[in-house]
This record gives C-alpha cells, sequence and structure tokens, in this order.
C-alpha cells in the first residue's frame, strides 16, 4: 500500500458503514462479518451483516445492506464484545433463517459489486464526507487567507510594468475571416452527430450523466467508472436530458458546441500574442479541420471541452503578463483552471505549467499575484480531493485490477512510434502521410519564433508540451504499469496541448514572414499549406466513413434471433461498462432507462435468456457455465482508434478460450467495424456437474434464473420471483423420484425488527417440468419440505419453476419467499 493510499484508508475508515466483526452463530459455529454501524449505533433490536467472503470484502457495497442477515437476541439486543457479536442474555436468532456455508470464505464474489436499485455511486450517501468537512474547510480557508495576503502584498509594491496594450477589437478582415471559419468548423463538427452509435469509452460518460434522477447521484457516480473523472461533464448530459433525451447526438452536443467555441477563442489568443492577421487565420484555420480535434467533437467525452478551458487559461495568462494590474485575468484563469480540473484531471498539467511561466516573469508584485491565483486555484483542488481519493481507492480495487488481471492494456510499448504517432495526430497526417509529420516539426523549429513572441510567451508555448512529455514518460514506467500492468496511447488525453501546437504553428508562420529569409518563407508556407490540406482531407474522410463500432448493428442482430437457452456475452471491455445495454432497449424506451438498466447486471431481464453476460462480474468459467443456456451469442468489440488497436486483445482470446472448455461450438459468425457476432452451440454430451445439495445464493450459480439477487451474486438464498426457475441434477447412474426443498419466509421488504408484525405465511408453487402442479405452505420458521414427483421415463436432470400465490382482494402485501436450498430424492437407475 502506497502512504497516499494509506492515508486515503485512514481518512475513509471513519466514515465506513461498516464494524468488522466475528459473528457468533445460533449454532455455535462463528464467521467473519462487517456489521451495520447504523444498527449498532442506533441500539436496533437487530444488527445487519453480511459475511466476509473470500477476496476480504462483505457482498454488500458502500452504505447498502439490502441483502444483509439480521442478528437478534431472545432477551434484549446483541451487541459487540472483544470483537464478537453475540447475545449478553437470550438465545442468538439470525433472519432470514438459512444455512451459512461453514466457510463463506471460500467463495468468490463477482468481480465488481452488483448494482442495486437507486444507482451505483461510489457510494450511496455522502457519508464519506463527513471525516472530510473540517480538514478541507481548514485547508480552504487557509489557503484563501494566503491568497489575500499575497494579493495585498503586491498592491503594496513597486507598480506593475504594463506592457504596450495590443488593440482588443481584432481587424474586420480577419474578424470576417474568423467567422467564416468558424461556421467551417461548426459545420464539420455538426454533420453527421448522429450518424454512429455510442462507442465505449464515451458510453461511460453517457451513462453517468444519463443514468441518474437527481443530481446528487450524478456528482456521487462519477468517480465509480473505470477511472476518476471529474463531473462537469455528466452534469452538462444529466441537465440536457429532460429537454433533449438520451440520444448519440445529445451526449455529444456539448463536445460539439465546446470543439466549436474553441476557434475563435484561439483566433484571438493568437491575435492578443501579436500574431499577424495570415498568421491569425491560419491557427484558426489549423483548429478548425484538425481531425483528432473533430473526432473529439463528435464525442460523448470531455476532451474538447479541456481544450477550450486550456485555451482561456492561456488567454488569460498572456492578458495577466500584457497588463498585471487588471482583475480580470486573474479571475478568467481561476475559473479557467477550475474548468480545466472539473473537466479532465490532466488539465492540471497546464495549470502548473502556467502558473510556473506567471511565476518566473516580469515583477515581484506579478509573481504575488500569481502566488495568490495559484493558492485561490489550490482550495479548488481540495474541494474536490475527497471525490478523487474515494474514486482512486474503489478503482484499486476493482476496475483497475479488473483491467491488469485480464490484461486490457498492451503488454508491450514503443516510446519513440508513440511520440512519432502524436505529431501525426497532432498535425492531422494520414497514417501514408505520417513522415510529413516529423518534418513539420523541424520547420517549427527552423522558424523558431525568437522575436514574433517574447520570453514568456515562449515558455507559454513549450514548457506545456515538455512538461506533459516528460511526466508521462515517468508515468509510463512507474505508476501506470504499476496500476494497469501494461502500456496505453490515448491522445485523448493531450488535446488539451492541440492549441499549443496551432499556436506555435502560427507563430513559426509569422516569424518566418516578418523576420525570414525567401526561402524560410516558402517553406514554412509550404508546410502550412500541406497542414491545412491534409487535415482538411482526413476530417472530410472522417465524416464519409464510420469509423467507430458497430454496436448498434450486432445488438439488434442478436436480440432479433434470441430465445429460450440463449445468453448474450459481451467482450471485455476496456472500460467499465459497454453500450450493448442501450441498444438492447426500444428506441422509445432509452430515455427511461436508470443507471441500473445500463450497466446491466447479468440477470434475466427477457423471457427466455440470462442477459448480459460479462467478464467484468463474474469470470467467464463461472458465468458460462449456467446449465439453462443452449446458445451463447457473443458480441466481441474490438476497436480501433485512428488506425490503432485501442485495448490488447488478450482478453478476447481468453474468453475464446473459457467459451471452448464450458462445451461450446461456434456454428456462426457476422464481422462488422470492429464488432464481431458470434453464435456458440452447447455440445449435445455436456452436462453441468452439479453439488448433492444446491446451496441457494453460495453455489447455485449454473443452476438458477430469475432470481433475486441474481444468480451471479453471492446472497443468504434466494428470493422467489415470477418467472424463477431452477434446474436439479441427479448424481450419474440415478433419477431423478422428488425434491428435497428448505425455505421459508421474511416481511415484504425484508427484517427491520425480530418481532416484525407483518403476515409469515405465503403459498409456494412450484411447476417441475413435466409432473403435475405441486404447493406448499411456507412461514417464517424454515422448513423442509419434501415432495414426490411423477416423470415419464428417468429423468436426471429436471427444471423446476417457482410461482407465488397471489393475495386476494384487500390481504395485505404477502412475504418474501426465501429459498434455502434444494437437493433430489433420487432412485438408482436399473443395470443395462
Amino acid at each position: 500500500m502506497t502512504p497516499f493510499s494509506a492515508l486515503a484508508s485512514l481518512w475513509l475508515a471513519s466514515a465506513s458503514p461498516h464494524v468488522e466483526a466475528s459473528v457468533v452463530l445460533p449454532d455455535g459455529r462463528t464467521v467473519e462479518a462487517l456489521l451495520s454501524r447504523e444498527d449498532l449505533d442506533s441500539g436496533a433490536p437487530a444488527v445487519r451483516f453480511v459475511p466476509r467472503l473470500a477476496n476480504g470484502r462483505g457482498w454488500d457495497f458502500g452504505d447498502s445492506f439490502a441483502r444483509a442477515l439480521h442478528y437478534g437476541c431472545t432477551v434484549d439486543r446483541p451487541d459487540v464484545h472483544d470483537g464478537q457479536l453475540t447475545c449478553a442474555h437470550g438465545v442468538p436468532t439470525v433472519r432470514p433463517d438459512v444455512t451459512l456455508p461453514d466457510t463463506p470464505a471460500a467463495f468468490v464474489d463477482a468481480n465488481v459489486p452488483v448494482v442495486e436499485p437507486g444507482g451505483r455511486p461510489v457510494t450511496e450517501s455522502p457519508r464519506f464526507l463527513l471525516p472530510w468537512l473540517a480538514p478541507v474547510s481548514g485547508g480552504m480557508l487557509l489557503l484563501w487567507t494566503l491568497a489575500v495576503l499575497a494579493w495585498r502584498s503586491a498592491r503594496a509594491s513597486p507598480p506593475l510594468s504594463v506592457r504596450a496594450p495590443v488593440p482588443v477589437l481584432i481587424p474586420v478582415p480577419t474578424r470576417i475571416g474568423l467567422a467564416l471559419i468558424t461556421v467551417v468548423a461548426a459545420l464539420l463538427r455538426g454533420l453527421a452527430l448522429d450518424a454512429e452509435p455510442y462507442e465505449q469509452n464515451e458510453f461511460t460518460y453517457a451513462m453517468s450523466g444519463f443514468g441518474h434522477a437527481t443530481l446528487d447521484g450524478v456528482l456521487l457516480d462519477v468517480n465509480a467508472l473505470a477511472q476518476t473523472h471529474p463531473p462537469l461533464y455528466h452534469v452538462l448530459l444529466f441537465l440536457l436530458k429532460p429537454w433533449l433525451g438520451t440520444a448519440p447526438w445529445v451526449g455529444r452536443l456539448p463536445a460539439m458546441l465546446a470543439g466549436a467555441a474553441l476557434i475563435p477563442l484561439v483566433g484571438l489568443l493568437a491575435h492578443r500574442l501579436r500574431l499577424a492577421p495570415a498568421a491569425t487565420l491560419l491557427v484558426a484555420g489549423l483548429a478548425a479541420i484538425a481531425p483528432v480535434h473533430q473526432w473529439y467533437s463528435q464525442d460523448c467525452t470531455p476532451y474538447t471541452l479541456n481544450a477550450l478551458f486550456a485555451v482561456t487559461a492561456l488567454l488569460s495568462a498572456v492578458s495577466a503578463l500584457d497588463d498585471p494590474t487588471r482583475r480580470r485575468p486573474w479571475i478568467g484563469l481561476l475559473f479557467s483552471a477550475m474548468g480545466l480540473l472539473m473537466t479532465h484531471y490532466y488539465g492540471v498539467h497546464l495549470i502548473i505549467t502556467t502558473l510556473l511561466v506567471l511565476s518566473v516573469s516580469g515583477t515581484p508584485a506579478l509573481r504575488r499575484r500569481a502566488l495568490a491565483t495559484g493558492l485561490a486555484i489550490g482550495s479548488g483542488v481540495l474541494l474536490w480531493l475527497p471525490a478523487f481519493v474515494q474514486g482512486y481507492l474503489w478503482s484499486r480495487g476493482h476496475s483497475t485490477a479488473y483491467q491488469r488481471a485480464a490484461g486490457v492494456y498492451h503488454a508491450d510499448a514503443s516510446l519513440p512510434a508513440d511520440l512519432l504517432e502524436a505529431l501525426r495526430l497532432a498535425a492531422g497526417a494520414p497514417t501514408s502521410l505520417a513522415w510529413l509529420a516529423p518534418i513539420g516539426l523541424l520547420v517549427g523549429l527552423w522558424a523558431f519564433p525568437r522575436r514574433t513572441l517574447d520570453a514568456p510567451r515562449r515558455a507559454l508555448l513549450v514548457l506545456p508540451v515538455l512538461w506533459f512529455l516528460s511526466f508521462e514518460l515517468v508515468n509510463r514506467g512507474t505508476f501506470l504499469k504499476g496500476l494497469y500492468g501494461g502500456y496505453y496511447f490515448g491522445i485523448r488525453y493531450g488535446l488539451f496541448l492541440f492549441p499549443v501546437v496551432w499556436l506555435w504553428c502560427g507563430a513559426a508562420f509569422d516569424e518566418a514572414w516578418r523576420h525570414g529569409s525567401r526561402v524560410r518563407r516558402a517553406v514554412t508556407t509550404l508546410a502550412a499549406t500541406l497542414g491545412l490540406i491534409g487535415g482538411a482531407w482526413v476530417s472530410l474522410q472522417q465524416l464519409l466513413s464510420r469509423d467507430k463500432p458497430e454496436v448498434a448493428m450486432a445488438t439488434a442482430l442478436v436480440s432479433a434471433h434470441l430465445r429460450d437457452g440463449d445468453a448474450l456475452a459481451v467482450g471485455p471491455a476496456g472500460y467499465y461498462v459497454h453500450p450493448v445495454a442501450y441498444y438492447l432497449a426500444q428506441a422509445p424506451d432509452r430515455d427511461t432507462l436508470t443507471i441500473n438498466d445500463l450497466l446491466a447486471t447479468p440477470t434475466t431481464r427477457e423471457p427466455g435468456w440470462l442477459g448480459v453476460l460479462s467478464d467484468l462480474f463474474e469470470p467467464w468459467d463461472r458465468a458460462l457455465q449456467s446449465a439453462f443456456v443452449r446458445r451463447l451469442w457473443l458480441i466481441d468489440h474490438t476497436q480501433h482508434l485512428f488506425g490503432r488497436r485501442e485495448f490488447s486483445d488478450r482478453p478476447s482470446v481468453a474468453l475464446l478460450a473459457a467459451v471452448a472448455r464450458a462445451g461450446f461450438d461456434e456454428r456462426w459468425r457476422r464481422d462488422g467495424h470492429d464488432v464481431q457476432v458470434r453464435l456458440f452451440e452447447r455440445r449435445p454430451d455436456w452436462r453441468p456437474t452439479a453439488p448433492p445439495r444446491v446451496h441457494f445464493g453460495w453455489d447455485d450459480a449454473a443452476f438458477v434464473r430469475r432470481v433475486a439477487p441474481p444468480p451471479l451474486t453471492i446472497s443468504s438464498g434466494r428470493r422467489v420471483r415470477p418467472g424463477a426457475e431452477v434446474i436439479v441434477v441427479a448424481p450419474e447412474g440415478h433419477a431423478i423420484a422428488g425434491l428435497r426443498l428448505r425455505a421459508g419466509t421474511m416481511p415484504p421488504g425484508g427484517h427491520r425488527a425480530i418481532d416484525a408484525a407483518a403476515p409469515t405465511d405465503a403459498v409456494l408453487h412450484l411447476k417441475p417440468e413435466g409432473s403435475a402442479p405441486l404447493r406448499t405452505t411456507l412461514s417464517e420458521r424454515f422448513h423442509v419440505v419434501e415432495l414426490a414427483v411423477t416423470l415419464p421415463g428417468a429423468t436426471s436432470m429436471l427444471r423446476v419453476g417457482f410461482g407465488l400465490e397471489p393475495p386476494g382482494p384487500g390481504d395485505p402485501q404477502p412475504p418474501e419467499v426465501i429459498l434455502d436450498w434444494i437437493e433430489p430424492v433420487t432412485r438408482p437407475l436399473a443395470a443395462p
């Protein structure tokens, strides 16, 4: 554990809803468990607890004890003494009265916490913020106090030097040119905004922004995905949903508007840098046709917002250098920094380098104002720190752990190749003309703007790039490699530097035309022309092609052919969710989907199939063993981005191997763009291996469906839901002659107190396939029921349906029926 994670764990422990203790069961056994702190503190007559599983945690998540057991006493109430929950008086009682296995720690829970009704934020309440209130508030107060003192000391210092002002108004011809370029940029970004389905990365943002009913749900959920991403983009989506819905074009609209708004602002920034009108228009033109920037302007991700705030931060910094006495540039820098921090955490690089330049430039008064602004920005970092730490800790134990285990990232990478690729993408050169990018770099260095820009302004365009490259070089070889177990090249993380590249090109062009020789002018003009033509060509090709995976096509194809005995598996995701759940829903219903629906946990959502299985929720070898599955559909997502395979193919290889081990053979296949649809059928001789007694909630995943919680979740028994089914398997050489079942009831909604006054009796219907229906009455006192079945022939595998007696008119809500275990009553088969 790193010092950072140890400190974060210490802070969060005091806010945990859990108390760790051992629980003395009524039969004398002891199990390690997590207890509800709320129940212990309130003196409730029953204390909720969840046994610890093999990975050291319970099956609950956050503040939820929805699937907990309730521990009470026949006299007085239970309490914790010497690390044990027990009864000082009377006899312990556990509700529901299910049979816990001898070693709960031998059972492995799902890879990630299962989604519970109400959404899946990092924590289901702001409880985790409580221990942070005092230190964060005190730290913010201290930083703001120091900021005010630094600002006032600047006012008392000698007069600040003021550079000759730049005309605020851009010349009319340049303004007309900027307006036309902005229109072209808006068209490039707005056309075909809805032409392609969501891909994985953008769907993580769509899900979190569109999947919650309240704003606090959005704010608490943003760190529950694969990365600890700040909330601004999710909040924008949340605000758009009531007016426009959840269509892909709505999810991409904020990115498109930010991408178009950046064009006039980067032109204004070029003007404030005193570039000539031609160079100013060149900068705006490069921004307008930049293929990577256009791509992310049509993506449901925050990267163009990050680039937009980068431009406003640089614009504020340049204005502060021109006239440090004005407050507006410093306020603009403060808000731009907050925008960078709240959009994507990589924006912190530009904040640091901008403040460094301002801190070493000009007079001491200028440096003090830069210090004051930096302290104010630091208070904003403190405000976001608790959520970042919470998300970091959660991610280390879940998403990043999965990504490392599955091998999602590339095992090997070439840093020189990635640097050349970054140059190509920044220049917008197609793969076939990638060699033009390093030539363009040489031209830019040759026309170094020594006279066009002074030292501080050159530093604003050089230092962010050098800082970011150094950071990435160290990060790739240390933290990132240790966290993910591999390498990943993501040009989107550097998109905030693209305005710096465009401005450098404009400054180099200006330098050549103002102070260069004829040869330098000719070479620089040729490079600029090739850059504009090449970028425009690639951008147009992006509009005319379909580059995002055909998830919608694949989902429609599969859902049209699903039938009883089918399951749909989704290829391992590099991120935490997959858009197939969104496209399984009918178009009119998509706007009503919650985050639970979009995550699509492995559960039955339609008659006859198991739902979306994903290695994120359950190891494939367990998930594919369901006795109900006869045909397996596989949607394997192998995404490419700008001609590069985005993730490793190791997860797909492992998935196909798991499918083969589970007894499936491939029967049909269709390939789409970056998506493969395959149909597998179970081999006729395959037979599930069942324990002599199926223990519901523990070792029943392969033999149940349409139950609650979902089959692939470790739990304290299963609740019967309409259409619930169980497959019972007899040992080899035996036939099924009857069923032995232990079950009981609990009050509707679960036990809130041991002496609940709710009805306790319920009638359970059993419908063995090929036999007459059976029924039995159950009560809160669990008991064993043995039922004979009459089956034609020697049946060794039997499907049993479950149903509940509906309440009569005016009757109270019936209790919930909890299944504990089931086993077959068998007879030996006659020897041949």
